[in-house]
């Protein structure tokens, strides 16, 4: 399946000096973000704390989770790209991802 066009939307998208916009699939391996193509194979340091929100009801309704990085602290809104029913194999998250001092 080609998702070369899929990828084309984050990467113009600019979210000032600290933010960023990333696709990662279920496990946790980066897909699609700035200066990142999916054969690097990097796993999101953003993922961990999502995936924890994501397993209680609070954290899904809140959409984003602040968490400490060793960049400092960031917050991290996400979505659900709705693939996970019909397509349990391209399941994947879009977090976006931004320093909580500008």
């Amino acid at each position: 399946m080609d998702t070369s066009g899929l990828f084309s939307a984050f990467d113009q998208q600019q979210l000032g000096p600290t933010g960023r916009i990333l696709l990662v699939k279920g496990s946790g391996i980066i897909v699609n973000a700035p200066n990142v193509t999916p054969d690097l194979r990097l796993m999101s340091e953003e993922f961990t704390a999502v995936r924890d929100a994501l397993g209680t009801p609070e954290g899904r309704q809140a959409g984003y989770v602040t968490v400490g990085m060793r960049n400092g602290e960031r917050i991290v809104g996400f979505a659900d790209t709705g693939l996970k029913r019909s397509q349990p194999n391209l399941y994947s998250l879009i977090l976006v991802s931004q320093s909580e001092r500008l």
